[in-house]
């Protein structure tokens, strides 16, 4: 297993969401040592003509920047150096394409409920769908640092790498990991304690891991949430690869709309946390 190298991006607007999303991603690259790369959508006045001269396209890029690079000193003023890149193309598709090289994208919600997410929350939707790498969805009025990481387990190669990125993680904020069991019963039983607790051994034999598994599975979801608000965690589950019906049912789904804590959801094809390597991102349009 190499140790990754890519980039913390993170979806940047001036909203709150946006600047919560920014908080946590400078967090992030403080943390893991690496480069964070701001993604900004010219909209309304702020965008030149798509199709316009690039002499309009640099005059809006001189004009936005100064307010951005204002917000990254209000926001997190221990990040000196960062790259910024403004498109006017959708944005989605910029942090799609920066997820290949990206060890974390990073972007903000808007609501915790589940009928306006559809409505507000397009582009991160757009996003965790199609990424390549983790994405952490961090709610609007999130201030303050996770006290614990909690992850949801079903004993999957998914949620063996969302253990591993919730175990790295905690180690590098100092913070204990709770592993909590969403596997559904086998026949109708509780699986044994024994059972969990020796899985996330095998997985992180050196690592101290506090799990707790839950008799009752039918609420996974209830219970990740509950649990992760009452302890201000930070949530990591992993998304199981399906068609959309199986998505729609999924916890981590279910999950990323309803969620009041931030939460890292780890891409179905994405058996290790490892990513890649750092590379420029050019200003597109």
């Amino acid at each position: 297993m190499t140790e990754a190298t890519g980039n913390i991006v993170v979806g940047y607007s001036a909203a709150p969401a946006g600047l919560a999303a920014l908080r946590m991603a400078a967090e992030e690259s403080r943390l893991r040592h690496r480069p964070l790369h701001i993604v900004h959508q010219l909209v309304g006045d702020a965008a030149p003509f798509r199709y316009g001269p690039d002499s309009d396209f640099e005059a809006a890029r001189r004009a936005a920047a100064p307010a951005i690079r204002a917000a990254v000193a209000e926001t997190a003023p221990w990040i000196r150096d960062y790259e910024l890149t403004l498109v006017t193309s959708p944005v989605a598709d910029e942090l799609v394409s920066a997820s290949w090289t990206a060890e974390l994208v990073v972007l903000g919600l808007t609501t915790s409920h589940a009928a306006v997410a559809v409505a507000f929350d397009t582009i991160p939707r757009a996003v965790l769908g199609r990424a390549t790498c983790p994405v952490m969805l961090v709610p609007a009025h999130v201030r303050q640092a996770p006290r614990q990481l909690i992850c949801g387990v079903d004993r999957s190669a998914e949620s063996a790498a969302a253990l591993t990125w919730a175990a790295t993680d905690a180690g590098l904020r100092g913070v204990t990991l709770l592993a909590v069991d969403v596997a559904p019963p086998r026949r109708g039983k509780p699986t044994p304690r024994g059972d969990l607790t020796g899985w996330v051994q095998t997985q992180h034999p050196n690592a101290p891991t506090t799990v707790l598994c839950i008799e009752h599975r039918r609420h996974p979801t209830r219970l990740l949430l509950a649990t992760a608000e009452g302890r201000q965690a930070l949530l990591v589950v992993g998304a199981h690869d399906g068609d959309g019906h199986r998505w729609r049912r999924s916890v981590a789904r279910q999950v990323s709309v309803q969620t009041r804590v931030p939460v890292v959801v780890m891409p179905p094809h994405l058996t290790e946390p490892e990513v890649g390597s750092p590379v420029k991102v050019a200003v597109s349009r």
